[in-house]
């Protein structure tokens, strides 16, 4: 009996070493502490710290590399007519302006400046009132011509002109489009001329502020869940999307798609900038917008539309979009479409 009592408390003995031994092996005897936290069912991980980075300043959005928030922006003229395609590239704009052209239809202004664009088009050529939004962002403009008022301009102004005509290599043409709604380029190749020129850096003062998604629920206004703006050449529309909290944008009842990627296009901020009844200047009926003005705007963020007021006061200066107080308006962080809405075109918020 004693013996076997022995031989019990030898294998106890035993097996209380092995557990021991096997988790020396693995780094050694919990501590007291060690134990409390996983009573407690903590962990040793580290905390998630605040985000760091910098901000793009067109957008408010985080952006891992200083460089790209300090480049020069590009302002390019993109193609709007419905019978040859979709566009690509416009979902890398910060910014996309639409705007009334001579034929009915209208033409965007797409600023690019922390996103890149691989594929880009189809390029235009630009008008006169085009060129004063891409000079007050202090933007580099890509197109292949212009209105004869606009040649004059972009060589009275100074602005950088990426031309077709002087840059032929930044361009190519695809075959599966008629000339001349056929011609492409990327940012990739446009931000290295200007690099290579030392005009890539600009020190920007755009009057922007940001409202951050928890901060949403102080957006002005009321329900804005739809837009629809009767252009000549087809109802342009937005819906808003809370899942993702953007606006879908849709063109003739159907998703605007990009070209590329096959994903909708979509904005955080929607402006709706009313402007005076264009003036025809020739036969081949080119417009003469009265830009250096004030007048009203919609603003549609999240869900909710406000009217504020919108002034711009020289070419290059900035257009200041502000509330009748005179504060300026706040943007949601993402991209902004701008619906330039002359006189007589309708439009409907739902």
């Amino acid at each position: 009996m004693f013996r076997g009592r022995k031989c019990i408390v030898f294998l106890l003995l035993f097996a209380l070493f092995t557990v021991l031994f096997a988790v020396g092996c693995r780094g050694g005897i919990p501590k007291e502490e060690d134990l409390q936290q996983s009573e407690e069912g903590e962990t040793d991980e580290e905390p998630l710290g605040e985000q760091t980075g910098y901000r793009a300043p067109l957008t408010g959005e985080w952006v891992e590399e200083e460089a790209f928030t300090q480049r020069r922006p590009l302002a390019i003229i993109i193609d709007n007519d419905p019978t040859f395609g979709t566009q690509s590239g416009l979902d890398k704009a910060a910014w996309v302006f639409e705007i009334p052209v001579e034929g009915g239809i209208t033409r965007f202004l797409a600023i690019y400046q922390h996103l890149d664009a691989p594929i880009l088009g189809p390029v235009r050529s630009v008008r006169p009132y085009f060129l004063d939004r891409a000079l007050e962002f202090e933007a580099a403009l890509g197109h292949i011509g212009y209105s004869p008022q606009a040649k004059k301009d972009i060589s009275k102004l100074g602005a950088i002109s990426l031309n077709e005509f002087t840059f032929p290599n930044l361009y190519w043409r695809t075959p599966d489009k008629k000339m001349p709604h056929n011609l492409y380029t990327n940012t990739e190749g446009l931000f290295a001329e200007l690099a290579e020129r030392g005009l890539d850096k600009i020190n920007p003062s755009w009057e922007l502020e940001f409202r951050a998604e928890d901060a949403w629920d102080e957006l002005p206004g009321g329900r804005a869940q739809k837009i629809r703006i009767h252009y000549h050449l087809g109802v342009v529309e937005y819906r808003y999307s809370s899942t993702d909290g953007v606006y879908k944008r849709f063109f003739r009842d159907q998703p605007h798609l990009d070209a590329e990627t096959g994903e909708q296009l979509s904005a955080s901020n929607i402006i709706i900038q009313h402007i005076e009844r264009p003036r025809v200047l020739d036969a081949e009926g080119r417009l003469e917008f009265k830009s250096l003005a004030r007048g009203q705007v919609r603003v549609l963020q999240a869900g909710k539309g406000y009217e504020a007021l919108w002034e711009k006061n020289s070419r290059a200066g900035w257009t200041r979009l502000f509330h009748q107080n005179g504060n300026l308006v706040d943007l949601v962080v993402g991209n902004t479409w701008v619906q330039v809405v002359p006189e007589g075109i309708r439009v409907e918020v739902e």
